[in-house]
This record gives structure tokens, sequence and C-alpha cells, in this order.
């Protein structure tokens, strides 16, 4: 019994660590962020429009399933890209009923200049962990990471089954 007492507090306090983290690494990103004002999830959009730029069209539909939200939160997380001009919309390339959605130059210009920031933080960040420490720290998020995915995909099965 007392293992299991000691697996739980772990658990917590990881729980609680891991939160305390991502709070803070989130305020950090946004200081990067503010200068133009965008929100995390505008910068997520940009960051996976990036992503798809020139190998495959990336309409509102498949960013709302890289962002799990609804299809009316994409399409003014979009508007207020194309309207401060890090964003357009264009005809998609194989499908004439839809749209593609493409950074502007200011918009990957913007992108670039918070990703650098992003990765001065990095290093800061992990300028604390020795490279053995850093590596089992990247062992072990990839653990998790997969052990996740799996979780989702599972609840993704069950869920389409219930349909």
């Amino acid at each position: 019994m007392p293992e299991q007492i000691h697996r739980q507090q772990l658990e917590e306090y990881i729980l609680s660590s891991t939160e305390a983290v991502q709070r803070l690494w989130k305020s950090f990103i946004m200081a990067s962020i503010e200068k133009k004002s965008l929100t995390p999830a505008q910068f997520f959009a940009m960051h996976e429009i990036a992503r798809h730029q020139g190998t495959t069209a990336i309409t509102s539909g498949k960013l709302c399933e890289l962002m799990h939200v609804t299809p009316g939160a994409v399409t003014q997380i979009i508007d207020v890209l194309v309207d401060e001009g890090f964003a357009v919309r264009a005809p998609h390339p194989s499908d004439r009923r839809a749209h593609q959605i493409l950074l502007t130059e200011t918009g990957r210009q913007e992108l670039e200049r918070v990703n650098r920031h992003r990765k001065k933080l990095f290093v800061t960040m992990f300028g604390a962990l020795s490279d053995q420490e850093l590596q089992q720290l990247h062992d072990l998020q990839s653990k998790m990471l997969e052990h996740l995915e799996e979780l989702h995909t599972e609840k993704n099965k069950e869920n389409e089954k219930g349909k």
C-alpha cells in the first residue's frame, strides 16, 4: 500500500509541476507574440498552415481537426489572420468547393520572429538540464506522447462505433 500512495503522490506532483511549466511556458510565448497580438490559437493555426504550405493544401476543415476546435472557431481564427495580413484564402488546387489557407510573406515573417524567440526560450529553459537529463526528458515525454496517442486513437474508435 505505501508504494501506491507514493505513486499517487508522485503522479499528483508531476501533474502539478507539468501544469506550472505549461503556464510559465505559455506566458513566455505570449510575451513574444504580443507585439502583433496573436492569440495562442492564432499562432498554432499559423504554425500548421506553414507546416502544410507547399506540400498539401490545408483547409479550414483540416485546421479544425488539427486544433480540436469547432468550424466556427477556425473561421474566426482565419478571419483575423486574413484581416491582419498574415494569411489568405485561395482556391483549393483539387477541390473547387474548398479554399486552402496560405500564409502571406508578412505571416511567414511573423511566424519566424516568434519561432526565433521560442528557440531562445528553449535554450534558456533547458539550460538547467545536463545533456543526459535532457535525453531522459525526451525519452520520457516520447513514451508519454506515444501512450496518449494510443489512448486517443482508441477513444476515437470507440466514438466511431457508437455513431
